[in-house]
């Protein structure tokens, strides 16, 4: 865990000793405001720290709650990144104070006022932090992955009834209607890989389109002469399930589809 310990100077022996603990522990710790000098962007460096880091610590005492004090300024930075500091902000009292002096906003989660050693029980409030957590981000990703299986599952269905349904074919009536003196004698039907040709020898021809190939696909349907001429060319999205006229004016075809009874 990324972790910032705030302190007033005179707290350097304990929050020395205290990010010395949290290191073995395997934390990461920033401590020392001092290593950082002012040609290197002091105050943007120390508002980068805090907005990184995944707890706040706050070491108590009446140096570090003096007004003016650069612990109080740091305390302001995590306030704007957590407004709710539970689980994000821990307070640790390390020399007594006057208890109405303590920012509400280091009160609101309680302040830790150890019995004992400071050190190790600070030790043991971090990790049940930690623990805390992990438990929180695991909650997470558990729903992230059930929302995740929710969509696949959703996806799958819609995929299984489209595959049900795409693999139906369409057996159509189909009519050629004579326009402008030209005989229409051959249809088309084509998708990509598979084409077949009807011919209409008189009035009404029977059409069986094969099975679409997916949500996109389109049957394409072709009209042309005897000798091959294409005279006009139409799309179907879907099996008409009533008559459905196609037109094509500028050559003067039309083509009558209708579910074959």
């Amino acid at each position: 865990m990324r972790i910032f310990l705030s302190h007033a100077h005179e707290q350097a022996g304990i929050a020395d000793a205290l990010a010395i603990a949290l290191r073995q522990e395997g934390h990461e710790v920033f401590l020392d405001r001092d290593a950082l000098k002012a040609a290197d962007g002091y105050h943007a460096a120390i508002r980068r720290e805090i907005e990184s880091c995944e707890l706040f610590v706050f070491l108590v005492s009446p140096q570090s709650l003096a007004a003016g004090g650069y612990a109080l300024s740091e305390m302001n930075v995590a306030r704007e990144r957590w407004h709710d500091p539970s689980g994000r902000v821990l307070p640790v009292l390390v020399e007594a104070v006057d208890f109405e002096s303590i920012p509400p906003y280091l009160k609101a989660v309680g302040v830790l006022q150890p019995k004992g050693d400071a050190v190790a029980e600070t030790l043991l409030r971090v990790a049940a932090l930690t623990r805390r957590g992990h438990a929180r981000r695991w909650r997470l990703g558990a729903a992230v992955a059930a929302a995740a299986m929710l969509v696949a599952a959703g996806a799958w269905w819609f995929a299984q009834r489209d595959a049900a349904h795409d693999a139906r074919a369409c057996l159509l009536d189909a009519e050629l209607v004579e326009a402008a003196g030209l005989r229409i004698t051959t249809l088309d039907a084509g998708l990509p890989g598979a084409l077949r040709t009807f011919v209409v020898v008189a009035g009404i021809a029977s059409l069986d389109l094969p099975p679409l190939t997916g949500r996109g696909s389109r049957w394409i349907i072709e009209a042309g002469t005897a000798s091959g001429e294409l005279m006009g060319r139409f799309e179907l999205a879907a099996c008409p399930a009533a008559v459905e006229e196609l037109r094509d004016d500028a050559r003067g075809l039309r083509l009558r589809l209708a579910p074959r009874r």
